[in-house]
């Protein structure tokens, strides 16, 4: 089978297209309004924006803690409008230099404020860019109306001089199959068979005896991002949405934190201490109540909930607000209550935390 995938690279280069990898240029601040700090993670694109916007309540009281992400693009002037994509419209208009970002910053239709941001003085040794990659498979070659397979990947990933030490965490974290029997390995080798995989499981329904295959089209989707850079650490999300036939397809999100120091992505065996996953769980619990607006004896399982106690998930990050945990769509709850994510406020946890991390947050705070 590898064999095949092999060959079938030079497929993908004709029905591929691959965009020149662009670099990513980070710029994070930190500004406050009122009662909370406002921390944003600019990442600069070739002329787009892309920005992601923690708000922390100066008292980390659990719950309270949230997050945006908008885009934008900036012109000759620095001057930008950037926006969200969801049903809540965020925008954020102003001026960014190397020192400050200033600008009006609206969290909903009715209401806007001046917000005016710090720059942030973050070292980081990895440098990344963004590569997309597309490719596409028709189940009956010959047939101009046969529906096709189609696969998309828009990555954030190390930059090829500095990937070797990154190939295997990043593949992993983006899973894909490994492939050391072949004569190189790199990311873009990955995305390779990534692609024939799921391309060949297509092609492949054809084949069923007595059918023709699917008479509808296969998607996948995914895409890679940078939350948040906090020293050594690189907090990174991952969405892939999939579509194979049914009622509605499947969409899935990863947390990952990327250590530089140990070139691997941590856990929570790294992160917490022993034996505290009862205690990360009923925390994990309290706050999830206290963002849905219930007091501490509701019963989660009473508004449609699959559990009482929130499991502790290894779908988590770093983010300034916390540690950010993400359940997706069946996990803890119906489909019909999408994805749930849960806010652990620092304060909450540090007794919790494995003492070289405590060590750490202590000595690099903002």
């Amino acid at each position: 089978m590898k064999k095949f995938l092999f060959s079938f690279f030079i497929l993908l280069f004709i029905n591929s297209h691959l965009i020149v990898a662009q670099p990513i240029e980070f710029m994070q601040f930190k500004g406050q309004h009122e009662n909370e700090y406002y921390f944003l993670n600019f990442q600069f694109i070739g002329d787009q924006i892309e920005v992601i916007v923690f708000i922390v309540p100066l008292d980390s009281k659990p719950g309270n803690s949230s997050y945006f992400k908008l885009k934008g693009k900036s012109d000759k002037d620095n001057f930008v409008t950037l926006q969200s994509d969801g049903e809540q419209l965020v925008s954020y208009v102003g001026k960014w230099s190397n020192e400050q970002f200033q600008g009006i910053f609206s969290p909903s239709k009715n209401n806007s404020f001046q917000l005016d941001c710090d720059r942030i003085q973050i070292e980081n040794t990895i440098r990344f860019e963004r590569v997309y990659r597309n490719a596409s498979q028709k189940l009956l070659p010959k047939d101009k109306n046969s529906p096709e397979a189609i696969i998309e990947m828009n990555l954030t990933l190390p930059i090829k001089n500095q990937e070797r030490n990154y190939v295997q965490p990043y593949s992993n974290f983006y899973g894909w199959a490994a492939i050391d029997s072949l004569p190189s390995v790199s990311f873009e080798d990955h995305m390779r068979l990534s692609m024939a995989e799921f391309l060949t499981q297509y092609s492949q329904m054809s084949t069923i005896e007595g059918e023709k295959g699917p008479s509808f089209q296969w998607i996948k989707s995914m895409d890679g991002n940078v939350l948040w850079m906090y020293q050594r650490f690189v907090s990174h999300e991952k969405q892939t949405y999939v579509f194979t036939g049914g009622a509605h397809g499947m969409q899935h999100f990863s947390l990952g934190i990327f250590d530089s120091d140990s070139t691997c992505f941590l856990t929570s065996e790294n992160i917490f201490e022993v034996d505290t996953s009862d205690e990360l769980s009923a925390l994990l619990t309290m706050t999830l109540k206290k963002q849905l607006g219930k007091d501490e004896n509701h019963s989660l399982v009473s508004d449609g909930y699959f559990m009482e106690i929130i499991p502790v998930a290894e779908n988590f990050c770093i983010t300034p607000a916390g540690f950010l945990f993400h359940y997706n769509s069946y996990e803890i709850a119906p489909y019909s209550f999408g994805h749930t994510e849960i806010i652990l406020p620092y304060d909450l946890v540090t007794s919790l935390l494995q003492p070289w991390l405590k060590e750490f947050l202590v000595n690099n705070k903002y």
